[in-house]
């Protein structure tokens, strides 16, 4: 049994292609996150798979044949940090994602943009690619995706590659850590988009160690 990348769906081990959204098994996929007037959608290109919705200040993803959301998205900005927990439907976490933001980046001698912590170590480091996109890669510097903003950066929405490195993303997980970037960059005191400064709190304060692989 193997399943989408993208959907999750279930298929057989002789599936080449997945019969819901049409990615490739064993290949590189692409996807979309795009802004709608109040939420995002993340897709492939022939279908709507996911979309984010603000609701009382948190934001949560729905499955697009969902009636309840599958995770959840806890954020706040501290100084130069921006760090969002993905939880499940049952609040456990699958993720953080701490994103570095202000004055920080200016810190030529740090070379992330942002992480992505389990419980115990960091597994994701992403790193910025030319003025405004961004290289996702894991612990043994095996490049995991690639997203390119669209015109009208920061929440005009991303295009991304999924390349065929291996790594289990969770359904909806590559949603939340790419829009978790899209949300720090415009979480500053000035930005008004939906009260994003002032969404609710992270139950930990996730160092930036391990940082993966150096030069």
């Amino acid at each position: 049994m193997i399943f989408c990348v993208a959907c999750g769906l279930p298929a057989p081990n002789s599936s080449i292609e997945c019969a819901y959204c049409g990615q490739i098994y064993n290949a590189p996929c692409t996807f979309e996150l795009v802004p709608g007037s109040t939420t995002f959608l993340w897709r492939t290109p022939i279908v709507n798979l996911a979309e984010a919705r603000i609701e009382d200040g948190i934001w949560r993803l729905y499955v697009i044949t969902a009636q309840k959301p599958q995770v959840s998205m806890l954020a706040i900005r501290r100084e130069s940090k921006y760090t969002v927990a993905l939880l499940d439907q049952d609040l456990n976490r699958l993720a953080t994602v701490v994103v570095r933001c202000g004055p920080s980046l200016e810190d030529s001698s740090k070379r992330f943009l942002a992480v992505v912590n389990d419980d115990s170590k960091t597994n994701v480091v992403i790193h910025g690619d030319g003025p405004t996109g961004y290289h996702l890669i894991n612990r043994t510097g095996d490049v995991l995706a690639l997203a390119s903003p669209r015109a009208g950066f920061p929440i005009s929405g991303l295009d991304i590659v999924l390349t065929n490195s291996d790594y289990r993303w969770k359904p909806l997980e590559l949603f939340g850590v790419l829009l978790s970037l899209i949300l720090a960059n415009v979480s500053d005191a000035k930005c008004n988009f939906n009260d994003i400064d002032h969404l609710c709190l992270d139950a930990s304060e996730d160092d930036l160690e391990n940082l993966g692989p150096t030069e």
